[in-house]
């Protein structure tokens, strides 16, 4: 009883400093790429500003005598106000820099939710603009379990190991726009672990910049898939890939590029799953597209199109989604696709599912009927009264992907 109660005390401890050092790096992870961050703001607005000011003074300049000698004096102020801007972030970034020494951020350490939540979004806004500037707030892509740790895809002991009945399926759950991993367990429920239990497999879940082009992702993706399968002392011989929004089309173009190449993984993919994916596109990408060109039309609002043309990558890349028809799903038809649809409306024919779909995605676009004219067995399927984010949690939803994949492994489909 003294060792078991001295044993519960030293655990609790270490885990107490573990947090206390984990929230540490975490403020200093946000102090320092915060003032990188601020220090870009700073700069971009006051271009603008100066853009606007130039704009205006270029117009009055026929009947203002003094513009001649204005350009000049604006100038100066603005390069002036840019420099006291660059020098005062300098100091702040050099005082900041020592938190990366005292408080380094943990090699496996789990993100705090709230900060990784901030974070994850911060990345689907900007992410590639913050990858580009190497800000430490850029999220890096990897493997985690439901707890948050992240995989060494180079340790042979942490890659997926066969199951109880002899099964070796690895399902990848990759999340959407602005998430994260942890956002497949919420709501009491957590599809990793329920898919792992019915399916007899292991699951993993993915975690990277959403901000980054959509087919910069899906290589990376592939990419670290076929790392997994040539480093594992035995690979995965069925592969799921699961995919939420965004997620479903990074999955597609992580086959098509794996495919392309020749990567060895791509021959254990049986199944992919997309969940309210935007093959057809997005309608708010879109907006945020026809905003933009409306705001350039005026030679006044233009400056401001600098706000607009600072959202990420991956933004824009939804505006368009992913076109079907490439050599992945022609030639590979033993690959089956299910892709779930979620609408406000109560029935097929109802008005909301096409004009508000599930709030961010229509049902034209997530179930995309041009997926059928490819070589692949795809099934769709739509559900009723949901929004966008109900397709993690959603009881029905989980039980059609459970289903299917079963069914799919009952018809000796799967790769054992």
């Amino acid at each position: 009883m003294r060792r078991l109660a001295a044993w519960v005390m030293t655990d609790t401890h270490d885990k107490s400093v573990e947090r206390r050092a984990t929230g540490w790096a975490t403020a200093g992870l946000w102090l320092r790429g915060g003032l990188d961050l601020a220090g870009d703001i700073y700069r971009g607005t006051v271009d603008m500003v100066e853009n606007v000011h130039a704009t205006i003074s270029d117009r009055s300049r026929p009947v203002n005598p003094t513009a001649r000698f204005e350009a000049p004096i604006r100038q100066l102020v603005y390069r002036q106000v840019r420099d006291i801007g660059a020098l005062s972030f300098a100091l702040s970034r050099a005082s900041a820099a020592p938190s990366a020494r005292f408080a380094p951020w943990p090699q496996h350490a789990r993100s705090a939710d709230v900060s990784l939540h901030l974070q994850s979004a911060l990345n689907g806004v900007c992410g590639d603009y913050l990858a580009r500037r190497a800000n430490v707030l850029a999220l890096d892509m990897a493997f985690v379990d439901a707890s948050g740790d992240i995989f060494d895809l180079d340790d042979a002991a942490a890659t997926p190991q066969p199951g109880d009945d002899g099964r070796d399926h690895l399902v990848v759950l990759i999340h959407g726009l602005g998430m994260n991993d942890r956002h497949w367990q919420a709501r009491g429920t957590d599809m990793g672990a329920r898919l792992a239990a019915d399916l007899g497999a292991t699951t993993w879940r993915l975690r990277y910049n959403t901000g980054r082009p959509i087919a910069d992702n899906g290589q990376a993706l592939a990419e670290r898939m076929e790392q997994l399968w040539l480093s594992a002392e035995r690979p995965a011989r069925t592969i799921t890939l699961v995919g939420h929004s965004m997620g479903g089309l990074v999955a597609r173009r992580a086959l098509e590029y794996g495919h392309g190449v020749g990567h060895g993984w791509v021959g254990c993919l049986d199944a992919l799953v997309c969940l309210g994916s935007p093959h057809h596109g997005a309608p708010l990408a879109r907006l945020g597209h026809l905003l933009d060109r409306g705001l350039a039309w005026s030679e006044f609002s233009r400056p401001f199109t600098a706000i607009l043309d600072a959202r990420s990558a991956g933004v824009k890349d939804l505006r368009d989604g992913v076109a079907w028809g490439g050599p992945a799903a022609d030639e590979a038809p033993e690959i089956g696709y299910l892709l779930i649809a979620a609408t406000l409306g109560l029935s097929d024919d109802d008005w909301l599912g096409e004009s508000l779909g599930d709030l961010l995605v229509n049902v034209s676009s997530a179930a995309d009927a041009r997926s059928q004219r490819t070589g692949a067995a795809i099934a769709l399927e739509v559900f009723h009264r949901l929004n966008h984010f109900d397709l993690l949690y959603d009881e029905a939803v989980y039980v059609r992907i459970r289903d299917w994949l079963v069914a799919r492994q009952n018809s000796h489909v799967l790769k054992y």
